[in-house]
């Protein structure tokens, strides 16, 4: 019976703990490019992310738009043993009329909650009024002439602070038939963290009169240096389809057009960003390099505990900017407590082609004393370069209730001098191997040498 009650004590927990996963959900929705021309495709991307099965996303109104779905792709990521999806659904969009249209949140429901994405907004011009300068720039020749395939890269900021988010796009165009998969190799940021923004998209566009497939690669880079840095040149390397003209027989009737592949390599130019250092006006004593926009909060697992009892804190830092570079907040030596480091981990989120995400980090706090006892506030500073100014926020103090242990407490003990060691109120639970072996004689003989051991078993 005992075994019966654990075993639907164990059932009952981990549908609990799956519930609560999945009920951590999230869905965006991405369009690009945002401005076309009425002869142009937009292309439409909802992606919904959890854990554990994950319902369809419910469709805003498309009525000005013909719609073609693409396909849906799916992720599998685990991070710190938990186990998360992603799906995208993919749609194209061929607007009926010229015109600004925002299209309204997609939407998912699940356990009677609904959950939206951000609207988008997509513009539509006149014929040929929608692309890009860049792009009919980059699809001419020297003599005017349109490529079959080309690749653009693109920066979205001419000029940003270290560790400040810029976006690299790059665009591989092309319209004639592929033989291959694109191969793609990216070009040289040795000077930066990258971070993928999202999948690649696929659309199509018209530049200069020619329709054109277009592959687009997005990537967020923070720079980790002042100064005029190098963006390497990406490059394409795939098979095309390629037409020339044989004839076999001067009189013969047969004058076919024979394909063939033919291996054609593309290249970006190289880019140049500047790049500012973080201002020394104001910047505070203790600032560790965080960029970006962010908060912290914290958070206890009880309020009530006993000398030498381990209480945990989780801090969480929210934001936008490069997450994996948050560093852990200052906690100081406090006279009440022993601090140590119990856990921390990061997930990074992108919004809107933003990259941000969340960083905990677990303390944990063992009182050594008695009584109403304060955590105090702890501080994060970070430069906001949108505001060009540093900021510090701060969680708020926690107290907690201590009372006494039934065994001795630490801060009571006395602790035992060691020559050539200096040893502070942190180290009375330690305890230092000895350097001298003393005395290592035998007291008394062994059992086995012993003269009744050996007649008794006829040695």
């Amino acid at each position: 019976m005992v075994i019966k009650s654990i075993a639907i004590f164990a059932i009952l927990l981990l549908s609990s703990l799956a519930a609560e996963a999945q009920d951590d959900i999230r869905i965006e929705m991405h369009i690009a490019p945002d401005t076309i021309s009425i002869e142009d495709q937009a292309f439409l991307a909802i992606t919904v992310t959890g854990s554990g099965s994950l319902p369809d996303p419910e469709l805003p109104n498309l009525s000005m738009f013909e719609v073609s779905s693409q396909g849906t792709s799916t992720n599998i990521s685990i991070v710190n043993g938990k186990m998360e999806s992603t799906y995208a659904y993919n749609y194209m969009l061929f607007p009926k009329r010229q015109g600004t249209f925002v299209i309204k949140p997609a939407s998912v429901v699940y356990k009677r909650k609904r959950y939206e994405t951000k609207e988008v907004t997509l513009t539509v011009l006149d014929s040929g009024v929608g692309t890009p300068r860049t792009l009919e720039k980059a699809a001419k020749t020297s003599d005017g002439e349109t490529r079959d395939i080309f690749l653009l890269a693109e920066l979205n900021k001419k000029k940003v602070y270290v560790n400040e988010q810029v976006t690299l796009t790059i665009k591989f165009c092309y319209a004639v038939s592929l033989l291959s998969q694109p191969d793609y190799t990216p070009p040289q940021t040795t000077d930066f963290w990258s971070d993928a923004i999202e999948p690649q998209r696929s659309y199509y566009q018209n530049i200069n009169g020619r329709r054109y497939n277009v592959i687009e690669i997005n990537t967020a880079l923070f720079p980790t240096r002042s100064g005029e840095l190098n963006i390497g040149s990406a490059m394409v390397s795939v098979n095309v389809k390629a037409r020339s003209r044989r004839r076999r027989d001067p009189f013969s009737m047969f004058d076919d057009f024979f394909d063939h592949g033919q291996t054609k390599k593309v290249r970006t130019k190289p880019l140049k960003i500047d790049v500012l250092p973080l201002p020394a006006e104001n910047k505070p004593a203790d600032y560790s390099g965080t960029v970006g926009e962010f908060f912290i909060t914290s958070s206890i697992d009880k309020l009530k505990t006993e000398v030498n009892q381990p209480v945990t804190v989780t801090y969480k830092i929210r934001g936008t900017g490069n997450i994996k570079t948050v560093a852990e907040p200052e906690i100081e030596d406090l006279v009440d407590f022993r601090v140590y480091r119990a856990a921390s981990s990061e997930k990074v989120s992108i919004i809107d082609g933003v990259v941000g995400g969340t960083k905990i980090f677990e303390e944990t706090y063992i009182p050594k004393r008695a009584g109403q006892l304060a955590i105090p506030a702890v501080s994060l500073n970070y430069f906001n370069p949108r505001t060009g100014q540093y900021k510090t926020v701060s969680t708020k103090p926690i107290n907690i209730d201590v009372a006494q242990a039934a065994l001795s407490n630490y801060a009571n003990i006395p602790v035992p001098q060691v020559a050539g060691r200096v040893i502070d109120d942190k180290a009375k639970d330690i305890r230092y191997i000895k350097i001298e072996s003393g005395n290592l004689s035998l007291k008394q003989p062994l059992l086995i040498t012993t003269p009744l051991y050996l007649i008794l078993n006829g040695v």
